[in-house]
């Protein structure tokens, strides 16, 4: 678990950031095209968008809860691989004429976040003996 402190209300804004932009994608997927990058214009289009909302809030409670009640590396561990995530998009994106620097940006934020926090939980893990105890 990661204790009360920066680490972990930073951890939690992550979680309500996405938790937000998730019910957004879902549940007005023609406006959240536009920052995705990809416009969403027949039937088929807008359930993608909506199911990219709802990967947006599975991400986000599984970082809340393992937040509240993982170890400290289980969060290191869903932080690294959480990456794949923005970076997908990032290619996604790039691959469409419709994407442009400003979704570009948002992506590439995002997994800039999603690095800066495996980073900073990192440095906890670091700390750690083998039992979760600080050393």
């Amino acid at each position: 678990m990661i204790t009360a402190g920066p680490l972990r209300w930073a951890l939690l804004g992550t979680s309500l950031l996405f938790a937000s932009l998730g019910v957004l994608f879902v549940c007005q997927p023609e406006q959240a095209t536009a920052l995705f990058g990809i416009p969403a214009n027949t039937v088929a289009e807008l359930v993608y968008v909506r199911a990219v909302g709802m990967r947006d809030v599975a991400l986000a409670g599984y970082i809340a809860l393992l937040t509240l009640f993982a170890s400290t590396r289980a969060v290191l561990i869903v932080l690294s691989m959480t990456l794949v995530i923005p970076a997908g998009d990032l290619v996604l994106v790039a691959m469409v004429p419709y994407g442009g620097p400003l979704q570009l940006g948002l992506h590439l934020a995002s997994a800039t976040l999603f690095a800066g926090l495996a980073i900073w939980v990192r440095t906890r893990v670091r700390s750690l003996d083998d039992d979760g105890r600080p050393r």
